[in-house]
C-alpha cells in the first residue's frame, strides 16, 4: 500500500497496482498531448478522465482503525463479466435444487436477486434484496395479471425459503471474495 494524493479524496492508501495504473495513464496523457495538440486531444483526455472518475466512484472510502482510509472496491452487478454471472447467478430458484421453477419472464430479476443474496450481510440487506426483486418483477409483469400473480408467488417463496440461501456475514462480499470463488 502506498500513500498517494487523489482528487476528491485527499490522501488515501491505495494498492501499488493502482498507483502503477495511474502512472501509465499520466504517461499516456503526456504522449497524447505531444502528438495531437488540438481539440481532439482535449476531448480524448476528457473521456479518459471521466473513465478514471467513474472507476474511483465505483469504489468507496472505508474507515478502519486509527482513522486509516483505503479504497475498497464495491461489487456491482452491471460490472460483472458473463463468467462471473454464471458463477454467482443461476436464474430462478436456489442452486442445486433438483426441480427448477420456471423463469419465463423473470430471469434477469432472478439473476440480480441471486447477486444480492451472494453479496449478503444481514437481515436489512436480505429484506432490501427481496423488495428490489419484487419491484423488478412487477416492472417485468407490467399490466398482465397472470405475471403479477407469479411475481407475488416468487416474492413469498424467497421471503420464506430464501433464509437458507442468503450469505449471512458481518459485511458484504467484495471483489476479493469474487476472485476466490472464481478460482474454486
Amino acid at each position: 500500500m502506498i500513500r498517494t494524493p487523489l482528487a476528491f479524496f485527499g490522501y488515501v492508501k491505495v494498492p501499488k497496482e493502482a498507483v502503477e495504473i495511474s502512472m501509465i495513464i499520466q504517461e499516456a496523457q503526456r504522449r497524447l498531448l505531444k502528438k495531437i495538440p488540438d481539440s481532439e486531444s482535449a476531448k480524448t483526455l476528457y473521456e479518459l478522465s471521466k473513465t478514471i472518475t467513474n472507476f474511483l466512484r465505483s469504489g468507496r472510502l472505508v474507515s478502519y482503525k486509527k482513522n486509516k482510509r483505503t479504497i475498497e472496491m464495491k461489487v456491482r452487478f452491471k460490472n460483472l463479466t458473463p463468467e462471473q454471472v454464471k458463477v454467482i447467478c443461476n436464474g430462478c430458484g436456489p442452486k442445486g435444487l433438483f426441480v427448477k421453477p420456471p423463469d419465463f419472464m423473470f430471469r434477469a430479476s432472478c439473476n440480480h436477486h441471486d447477486f444480492n443474496y451472494w453479496l449478503g450481510c444481514n437481515r436489512y440487506h436480505r429484506k432490501k434484496a427481496d423488495l428490489q426483486f419484487y419491484r423488478e418483477m412487477l416492472k417485468d409483469a407490467q399490466r398482465n395479471f397472470y405475471y403479477k400473480f407469479w411475481a407475488q408467488a416468487y416474492y413469498m417463496a424467497v421471503r420464506i425459503g430464501g433464509v437458507f440461501c442468503f450469505h449471512w456475514a458481518r459485511k458484504q462480499r467484495t471483489y476479493e471474495d469474487l476472485i476466490k470463488e472464481m478460482e474454486n
